[in-house]
C-alpha cells in the first residue's frame, strides 16, 4: 500500500539515514524509537564536550570554537526538543502530544502549539480518509 501511495516510502534504512534528513518518518517499535529519540537528543551534548575538549588543546583551538560558536548552535537548533516540543502519538482518536516528563516550560508551550498545528491541519481526518481510502482498495481487489 505504502509503495501504491504518494508517499516517499523508501522501505528499510540504515541507522545512518536517521539523522541524514534522507527520511521524515521512520517507523518502529515503543522500545527501539525510545532509544533513537535518546540518542539524538545526545548529539548536541557529546558535541559541546568534544568542543570543549578540543578548546582546551590550545588557544587557536579555542578562537576557532568560539568563532563557530554562533553558527553550530543555530545548526543545533532543530535537534532541541524544547524547539518541538514533542510529537504526535499515532493511533488514538484525537490529537496526543507526547513530550518529556522533564519538559521545561518552553517545551510544553511548543507541545501546546503542536497540538494547535495538528488540529488546525484536521490531522485525525486525514488519517481516518486515508486509512478508508485504502481499506476500501484492498477490499475491491479481493
Amino acid at each position: 500500500m505504502l509503495k501504491e501511495s504518494k508517499l516517499n516510502f523508501i522501505g528499510n534504512v540504515e541507522g545512518r539515514d536517521i539523522m541524514t534528513k534522507q527520511v521524515d518518518v521512520i517507523v518502529c517499535d515503543g522500545f527501539v524509537g525510545n532509544i533513537i529519540l535518546k540518542f539524538g537528543e545526545s548529539v548536541p551534548k557529546l558535541l559541546k564536550h568534544l568542543l570543549t575538549k578540543t578548546a582546551e588543546d590550545s588557544f587557536f583551538d579555542k578562537l576557532k570554537v568560539g568563532i563557530s560558536k554562533g553558527t553550530l548552535k543555530k545548526s543545533l537548533k532543530s535537534l532541541d526538543y524544547q524547539e518541538h516540543g514533542g510529537v504526535p502519538l499515532l493511533g488514538v482518536n484525537g490529537i496526543s502530544i507526547i513530550g518529556h516528563g522533564s519538559s521545561s516550560p518552553k517545551a510544553i508551550k511548543n507541545m501546546v502549539l503542536k497540538a494547535r498545528e495538528m488540529y488546525n491541519k484536521d490531522l485525525i481526518k486525514k488519517i481516518e480518509n486515508s486509512i478508508k481510502h485504502y481499506s476500501l482498495k484492498i477490499k475491491t481487489e479481493n
